[in-house]
């Protein structure tokens, strides 16, 4: 709104009303019609005469009339109502931004969580399945161990004895021990596939938490990025209301003030009541302004501070969200790293049982064609009747000793991971 000064204003309106009852006749007049002039953007020529008859000086006085009643039309409410109410709707706004943030962020960090929570779940519920296996396998491979040493316990009395029925009894004794060693690897055979099912549900899991965690950076990311759009445009409106305020003060109030002293001025010099309750008018219409926007600042100034004081919370949310995921991922890759330990033996183990099967089946043939050539020997040897065969025979015996298979075989072909 344009600023002029009021007691001029008043003094100007005495000068019109002066003018259209006498007319300019002098140079005291000329100078009062040039004021007028000023008024109202006009440039007066004194050199035309026309212009100073009493038809054009009154046409120039209607026209001044008219842009001082344009001038002191009263919009001031009307236009400060319209101010804060925009205001009430952005800080409004602003809040309802605040709170769809903080809803679409706790409904994604939420199931972030819980996603988190349920593969960490899945990974504890293989770990704690696999150490009891682990128990079973453990107690395989100790039996394993023992029927390992039993044989080569046998395998040392083989290199001891020359007697044809000791060494056929040490062998059958060899033969036995190894076919049990595959009723040992049956009993965790099964395991095998139970293994790949939870390696294959680890992996997923992992991969998952990964993923997940990818996902709340993410989410974390826009969430602050959003904060900071609403947190630069709620300052926005705190700047806004209290440039209200500042109107208020600087601009509708004096206004206020000075529109009424000049309405005294208007009526105690003669302006004339038409004057004066336009000057009365602007005085109330300044007043409701400053009302206007004083209040409506004030209250919206007191949403602005509430949405300064969510989007604190939300950041403070934001922070121990953070920490809490961070703690939930390191936990899941302390799991991951527990199941990596405790699987990977116990994958070589298993993934040794083929092996060790064969190996069985080899000591076994070997056995089998050591006591079938036992057999030949002593079946030759019932047939030789001179002392000259029984000292070949007793030769044929060192020989055999010397030949078996059996003791060719490496027993550390019956562990694990071998």
């Amino acid at each position: 709104m344009t600023q002029i000064n009021l007691q001029k204003l008043a003094n100007i309106c005495s000068q019109l009303q002066s003018f259209s009852s006498t007319g300019a006749t002098n140079s005291k007049d000329l100078l009062n019609q040039n004021s007028i002039f000023a008024l109202v953007g006009m440039q007066n020529s004194t050199n035309d005469a026309e212009k100073l008859n009493g038809k054009s000086i009154n046409y120039i006085i209607k026209i001044a009339k008219e842009i001082l009643s344009a001038f002191l039309t009263n919009n001031e409410k009307s236009e400060a109502t319209e101010e804060v109410n925009k205001n009430k709707k952005d800080a409004k706004d602003i809040d309802n931004k605040i709170t769809s943030t903080t809803e679409n962020f706790q409904k994604e960090v939420d199931l972030i969580i819980q996603n988190i929570d349920m593969n960490i779940e899945i990974i504890n519920t293989a770990l704690e399945n696999i150490e009891e296996k682990k128990e079973a396998i453990e107690d395989a491979k100790e039996k394993l161990e023992d029927k390992k040493k039993e044989i080569e316990e046998q395998k040392e009395q083989l290199t001891k004895t020359t007697d044809r029925d000791q060494q056929l009894t040490i062998l059958w004794n060899i033969k036995k021990l190894a076919a049990e060693i595959p009723g040992i690897l049956s009993s965790i055979e099964e395991f095998q596939d139970v293994l790949a099912e939870h390696s294959e549900e680890v992996t997923n899991a992992s991969s998952a938490i990964e993923s997940l965690n990818e996902n709340s950076v993410e989410v974390q990311s826009n969430t602050q990025e959003k904060i900071a759009e609403i947190t630069s445009a709620n300052n926005e409106e705190i700047i806004d209301n209290t440039a209200s305020i500042t109107t208020a003060g600087n601009k509708n109030f004096p206004t206020a003030t000075a529109a009424t002293e000049a309405a005294i001025v208007a009526t105690t010099s003669g302006v004339g009541a038409g004057v004066a309750t336009k000057l009365e008018n602007v005085a109330k219409d300044n007043t409701s302004a400053v009302g206007v926007r004083v209040a409506g600042a004030g209250s919206n100034l007191g949403l602005t501070l509430e949405s300064l004081r969510k989007i604190a919370s939300v950041q403070t949310e934001l922070v121990g969200v953070i920490a809490d995921i961070d703690n939930k991922i390191s936990n899941a890759t302390n799991l991951i790293g527990s199941w990596n330990s405790t699987v990977e033996p116990l994958i070589t183990s298993i993934g040794s049982i083929n092996k060790i099967n064969e190996s069985v089946e080899e000591l076994a043939s070997f056995v089998n064609e050591d006591i079938d050539n036992i057999d030949k020997i002593s079946t030759k040897a019932n047939d030789e009747k001179t002392s000259q065969t029984d000292k070949n025979n007793n030769n044929n015996e060192n020989n055999v000793s010397k030949k078996f298979k059996t003791l060719d075989f490496n027993t550390s072909r019956l562990s694990f991971g071998v």
